[in-house]
């Protein structure tokens, strides 16, 4: 086969590197080049580590901090900073508390399998996250049972 012939067959000369006798060496290719410069940019996006705030169905506002649940850990977990009852009488999550454990970063923002602790129920529920594009706000999903609950978080630092 030539090398003319392997252009034609792949349609695209920038597929093909070199030809032997044995068959088609492809060292790069679109998938390889896609992949190398796609890495960085999803991993700019993650961890979303830092200071965020939400304000939850009862009005109260929580500041908490989102750090690595332990060191050498990828997992996630957040601990109230701040919490602000604004006029709320329900339960506040005190300072230190953690209240956010075990998200496991997937990629692209997305972090999955974590627990959140919801002081107005008594109850830890599974959770999810997902960082927006711009890295500025996250949505987090609670579930109990078959219901589910999302809240926006701001960054604020």
């Amino acid at each position: 086969m030539t090398d003319q012939s392997l252009i034609d067959w792949y349609g695209n000369p920038y597929h093909l590197i070199a030809a032997t006798e044995q068959g088609v060496t492809m060292r790069f290719g679109r998938f390889a080049f896609a992949a190398l410069f796609a890495w960085p940019i999803a991993a700019a996006a993650e961890p979303a580590l830092g200071t965020w705030e939400l304000i939850n169905p009862e009005g109260q506002t929580i500041v908490l901090d989102l750090a690595p649940c332990a060191s050498g850990t990828a997992d996630l977990c957040g601990e109230v900073v701040r919490a602000e009852a604004n006029g709320s009488d329900a339960s506040l999550p005190m300072p230190g508390d953690r209240i956010i454990s075990g998200m496991t970063p997937e990629g692209a923002g997305r972090y999955s399998d974590g627990r959140i602790y919801v002081a107005t129920l008594d109850r830890e529920l599974r959770a999810s996250m997902e960082l927006s594009s711009d890295g500025a706000e996250m949505l987090m999903e609670g579930c109990m049972l078959f219901v589910c609950r999302e809240l926006s978080m701001s960054r604020v630092d």
